[in-house]
């Protein structure tokens, strides 16, 4: 249908100015805007599909950049926990050597509160969760309780007021449990930034 098709012209009067009385056909109109509805659903309904899968995509990416963004945050906290972890581990070795360099003084005063502090520097290493193996676990432990045990030496030798025979005893196994945890201080050094 042409779109004259829509108009037909009625010729059985003029107007007074000499042109043509035109009248609309209303179901021409109506047929012609259904065609053009037609061809827009033909079109609409690809597009509307497309429009689907596009958004789909985009959500699914989201999902997944969304997933990478929270692995990314656990890695950094695990990261985080464990270089703090190195660090504290760091500050307790060092203590270890102001320990020994105590005992081979024979000042024996300030030693409870060092052995203590350093007990207490193990225990919170090995109670944080960075993922020490279960000989390391009880590396850990075997260090703690050699530190407790040596505490409550020193602190009978305070207050007995005794002077030790053998300094070297005592200090023996403090260099056995701290070539022990050196080992497993560098190993956790090697896990920091490890995915």
């Amino acid at each position: 249908m042409t779109s004259l098709g829509i108009f037909a012209a009625i010729a059985s009067g003029s107007l007074p100015d000499g042109g043509v009385t035109w009248k609309i056909n209303w179901f021409a109109v109506w047929e012609w805007i259904g065609h053009i509805a037609d061809i827009f659903s033909l079109v609409g309904l690809p597009l509307a599909l497309w429009g689907l899968y596009l958004a789909y995509r985009e959500a699914r990416l989201a999902k997944t950049a969304s997933e990478a963004a929270t692995t990314a945050v656990d890695k950094f906290r695990e990261d985080l926990n464990l270089s703090t972890s190195v660090a504290d581990f760091t500050k307790a070795l060092s203590i270890t050597d102001e320990i020994k360099r105590l005992i081979r003084y024979a000042t024996f005063a300030p030693l409870p509160d060092r052995l203590c502090e350093m007990r207490l520097i193990l225990v919170g290493i090995r109670a944080s969760e960075i993922g020490l193996t279960e000989e390391e676990s009880a590396t850990f432990q075997s260090a703690i309780m050699n530190f407790r045990r040596l505490e409550t030496k020193v602190e009978n030798i305070i207050a007995n007021k005794l002077t030790p025979s053998n300094v070297s005893a005592l200090t023996q196994q403090i260099c056995s449990d701290v070539d022990s945890l050196y080992e497993i201080l560098t190993h956790l050094k090697n896990k920091i930034g490890v995915p």
